[in-house]
């Protein structure tokens, strides 16, 4: 994997911008390059998630507070370099029973009196499971996680994270977002994202199946739920 450093770099070249003036290109979350950069990679690991929500994946382990809500910052993991940044919850299992996606407005009493239908929802900044249960132990929140923003990496000399042979998108995007400053350079920010869409195109080709077996219909209801 390329550092930091060189994924500045590609950046650059790929904007005919190495020496110039017109951008900030100091290390980290302060500079103006390494935050267009920050801002390109996240968005294109959110596209690859969305491709194939298993590409990066964990179990958490969390546990609800006082009022039984699992605070969404627990499903993070790690720090600095290494971090895993939420983006989507896969699966809730508590109990080791497999719990559905639903929404409050369909459950607006189940809190107040006490309902058990087995189900999770987002509210705000935590996670609410029915039955309400505070102080527990799930038995694992699945999530998918996104690695650290380019501009937070601790140094230039730190791989950066993303699919292997595929880092010229986000140089790319970057790259046009830095040539359309001042709107003096839309044209050539025009083919250089032309260009990433084309090689994301194959990017999310091969990320979104490793198997040459054909996709299959499936029931929507788990194994789990028949205690199969």
């Amino acid at each position: 994997m390329p550092t930091r450093a060189q994924i500045r770099t590609r950046t650059l070249r790929r904007a005919d911008a190495v020496g110039s003036p017109r951008w900030d290109t100091t290390a980290g979350s302060s500079g103006e390059v390494d935050q267009i950069l920050g801002l390109a990679f996240d968005k294109e690991w959110r596209r690859i998630l969305n491709a194939n929500r298993y590409y990066r994946y964990a179990k958490r382990t969390p546990t609800s507070n006082s009022s039984g809500r699992y605070v969404l910052s627990d499903l993070d993991s790690g720090s600095g370099d290494t971090v895993q940044r939420l983006y989507r919850i896969i699966k809730v299992v508590i109990d080791d029973i497999l719990y559905k996606h639903s929404r409050f407005d369909l459950w607006p009493q189940a809190e107040d009196k006490g309902w058990s239908p087995r189900v999770w929802w987002r509210e705000g900044d935590d996670v609410f499971a029915l039955p309400k249960q505070a102080s527990k132990a799930a038995t694992g929140i699945y999530v998918n996680h996104i690695p650290a923003r380019i501009d937070n990496l601790s140094a230039d000399t730190v791989n950066i994270t993303f699919p292997d042979g595929y880092e010229d998108i986000g140089c790319l995007e970057a790259a046009a977002l830095i040539l359309s400053k001042g709107g003096a350079e839309t044209q050539a920010s025009s083919e250089l994202k032309a260009l990433a869409e084309e090689m994301r195109a194959d990017m999310l080709q091969d990320i979104a199946r490793l198997s040459t077996e054909p996709l299959r219909f499936e029931p929507e209801d788990s194994a789990m739920d028949w205690a199969g």
